[in-house]
C-alpha cells in the first residue's frame, strides 16, 4: 500500500492489519481500503462516525477476517439475550443486562480470543459496559443498494427505523472501527481513550 505521505494512523491500522491476520490480508483489503482514503481526499460525504460504502465493506470483511480466525463469536447475539429486541433501547438494556449478569464469565469471547489478547479479554465485561457498546455507523443504505444477504444476527445487527447498528463483538472490533473512522475522517493520529487494553496486546505481538 504506497500511500504519499501516510498519516500516522494509516501506518498504525496497516501494521495491526498484519500482525492480526498477515501480510496477505493487507493485499487483500487493498483496494477497498484505498477507495476508503480516495473517498477522504475528494471529500465524499460520510457518516458521523466515517460511515460510506467502502468503510462498510471493509470492517464487514474484517469482522469476516476475525470470524475466521475464531476471534470472534459465531454464534447469532440472540443466544445470548433473552429476546429479540425491537428498538435501539431494548438492545442496550438486553446486552448490557446480558454483559452484567451472563456475561460475567466472558462466554461470548473466544478461546483464541483469550489466547492471542489477554489483556482485553480479562478487562471485559466491565471495559464493554463502560466504554463501548455500538459502533454508530448506519448499515441500512449499504446492505439495501448493494442487495447484501448479510445474517443480520450473526453480524450483530439491530434495526430500527431506517439504521442498522452494528453491536460490538469485543475491543478489538471497536479499536479496527475506531481506526478506519480515524482514516476516513482525516485524523493524523490515534486519539481513542478508550481500547487500552488492546493495544496492550497489540504491542506485545512481533
Amino acid at each position: 500500500m504506497e500511500n504519499k505521505e501516510k498519516k500516522n494512523v494509516e501506518v498504525i491500522f496497516e501494521g495491526h492489519i498484519e500482525k492480526i491476520f498477515g501480510k496477505d490480508c493487507l493485499k487483500d483489503i487493498e483496494p477497498l481500503y484505498n477507495k476508503v482514503i480516495e473517498n477522504r481526499d475528494n471529500n465524499v460525504k460520510c457518516g458521523r462516525y466515517g460511515d460510506d460504502p467502502a468503510t462498510i465493506e471493509l470492517i464487514i470483511y474484517l469482522r469476516h477476517k476475525m470470524r475466521e480466525n475464531k476471534l470472534i463469536s459465531s454464534e447469532p447475539i440472540s443466544n445470548y439475550l433473552k429476546s429479540i429486541p425491537k428498538t435501539k433501547e431494548e438492545y442496550k438494556e438486553l446486552f448490557e443486562n446480558f454483559l452484567e449478569n451472563d456475561g460475567k464469565d466472558r462466554n461470548w469471547l473466544t478461546e483464541e480470543y483469550q489466547e492471542r489478547f489477554p489483556y482485553s479479554y480479562e478487562s471485559e465485561p466491565e471495559s464493554h459496559i463502560n466504554d463501548y457498546t455500538d459502533d454508530g455507523w448506519n448499515y441500512f443504505e449499504y446492505l439495501n443498494q448493494n442487495n447484501q444477504n448479510y445474517d443480520y444476527e450473526l453480524e450483530w445487527f439491530y434495526v430500527e427505523e431506517n439504521k442498522v447498528v452494528h453491536i460490538y463483538y469485543n475491543e478489538l472490533d471497536h479499536y479496527l472501527t475506531y481506526l478506519l473512522y480515524a482514516i476516513r475522517t482525516g485524523k493524523e493520529n490515534d486519539r481513542i481513550i478508550q481500547g487500552k487494553n488492546i493495544k496492550i496486546d497489540l504491542k506485545k505481538i512481533d
